[in-house]
């Protein structure tokens, strides 16, 4: 049955893969661990901490949420302060990732099956502005499965110069959602200054990784 599943998600077409990345159902929420490293000059400064995703079935499809769970700040590999959930009194000061970094660095599905070579522009005009490019670049057979491997690059709207980031997602054909996630982000305000970011996250299987 996976095999019949897996095979309506990935198809020749003219000697070209086609793959259908989108978000077919409303799904259980989702769990991420994220990681945001800088570490361009001064100290390093580091952020870890747990993602939620969740999905919705609208009108126009299943649209995809993301909540901040909380996490910790190293600053030169010393525990500098526990973050806290999205609607704390931590993250009320700022002390989650910068709204702009977390957008630039998001995956948005496709709205239709794609060729390999192809891609989509996702656009946001809503603060923090932000236009994203993805581009389909094939499959491959990963721990996590058989993956899409999708690049992306984004830029910020409306300032000059703006911040930008490049990376690549690892996608889960059967489900349309992101297994694995590497990154890079520059001129974008990370606690006390721009600097140039590192982000990298991962899906969580176990409930005990929630808790390290």
């Amino acid at each position: 049955m996976l095999a019949l599943i897996l095979a309506s998600q990935i198809r020749s077409q003219d000697g070209v893969e086609v793959i259908d990345l989108r978000v077919q159902r409303s799904l259980p929420v989702q769990a991420y661990a994220v990681q945001y490293l800088r570490s361009d000059y001064g100290p390093s400064v580091k952020l870890t901490g747990i993602v939620y995703e969740n999905s919705i079935e609208t009108p126009a499809g299943v649209r995809l949420f993301y909540r901040w769970g909380g996490g910790e700040v190293r600053v030169n590999d010393q525990v500098a302060t526990i973050v806290g959930v999205v609607d704390g009194p931590q993250a009320r000061q700022g002390r989650q990732p910068d709204d702009l970094l977390s957008r630039l660095t998001t995956y948005v599905p496709p709205g239709r099956p794609l060729l390999v070579g192809e891609g989509w522009t996702w656009e946001a005009q809503e603060y923090p502005a932000v236009r994203i490019e993805f581009t389909v670049r094939g499959v491959k057979a990963t721990g996590e499965g058989l993956v899409a491997v999708v690049d992306f690059s984004s830029k910020e709207l409306h300032r000059e110069p703006p911040a930008v980031a490049s990376g690549e997602f690892w996608v889960d054909p059967l489900t349309g959602r992101a297994v694995k996630s590497e990154a890079v982000a520059k001129n974008v305000f990370f606690f006390d200054r721009r600097s140039e970011v590192t982000v990298t996250g991962r899906r969580i299987h176990a409930s005990r990784e929630l808790q390290r």
